[in-house]
């Protein structure tokens, strides 16, 4: 049963579109002279928002996905807002469609031609939007040069996982924005792996673990012939002899206990 139209109102923040009009049973005349009384204000084409509704951030979203039409995507830092991981919202609103469909100029609004995995898209009051991971990959190269440090407080929050962040990449590949969702991904990831290493030497320090100092390499364990790495890329050994112990750097993060653990082990089972 179609929706009435007050309830398609309320439940968009004012915004109809056409189609949904029609549905809810007006006739395009009728429309039309909705939009001709200014009881409708004309947003983008076929897209309106009703008179006594404020036009707002929300209204501008629903109505840049509700014009772009069957099968449109919130993206981007608009979709981050959307989610609550960004303050503001752009003042371009990006919206995957696709790519089938033939991309269409408007202002405000930027629609991005690729087809997306079914777990990269979810449904969030009452519009599709991509899922999180995607969100913050696409946000960070839609925020440029401050991108890379964004995700990586985002790495660092409860909730984001880099596996999954790189997975939602590799679905990507080859699609817009890909590269620099890359580039962005590995420098986010580079200065989580500093950030970790500086809080397992801390944490060394604090547990008077002795026999160690850092090298441009990771944590070195001369003794025992051990560096600990915590990298995002695993380096080679700093010279013949040492053996690496690499530590994920998100396991630093989560599971301090159990990395300083498997450190101990490595290292007495080395010099014993």
């Amino acid at each position: 049963m179609a929706m009435s139209i007050d309830r398609i109102l309320a439940a968009q923040a004012g915004v109809i579109s056409r189609a949904q009009a029609v549905a809810a049973g007006m006739s395009r005349n009728d429309v039309d002279d909705h939009v001709r009384l200014r009881h409708w204000w004309p947003l983008h084409p076929r897209t309106y928002l009703a008179g006594r509704h404020a036009y707002t951030d929300e209204v501008a979203v629903r109505a840049a996905v509700l014009w772009a039409g069957a099968g449109a995507v919130l993206s981007g830092a608009a979709a981050a807002w959307w989610r609550g991981l960004v303050e503001r919202p752009p003042a371009t609103v990006t919206v995957t469609i696709p790519r089938r469909r033939a991309s269409r100029r408007r202002d405000g609004v930027l629609l991005v031609r690729r087809d997306l995995a079914q777990l990269d898209v979810t449904s969030l009051r009452g519009i599709d939007v991509t899922a999180r991971p995607l969100t913050l990959l696409d946000t960070a190269v839609e925020l440029g040069e401050p991108g890379a440090a964004w995700l990586e407080s985002r790495l660092r929050a409860a909730g984001t996982g880099f596996d999954d962040l790189l997975a939602a990449h590799r679905r990507t590949a080859g699609g817009p924005g890909a590269a620099g969702a890359r580039s962005v991904l590995l420098v986010a990831a580079e200065r989580a792996a500093a950030s970790a290493e500086r809080l397992l030497a801390r944490m060394l320090h604090d547990a008077g673990v002795a026999g160690w100092h850092r090298v441009p390499a990771g944590i070195a364990f001369p003794a025992a012939r051990v560096l600990v790495e915590v990298a995002a890329v695993p380096s080679p050994p700093p010279r013949p002899g040492w053996r690496v112990l690499t530590c994920r750097w998100q396991d630093v993060l989560a599971q301090p206990d159990a990395v300083r653990r498997r450190i101990d082990c490595e290292v007495i089972s080395t010099t014993s």
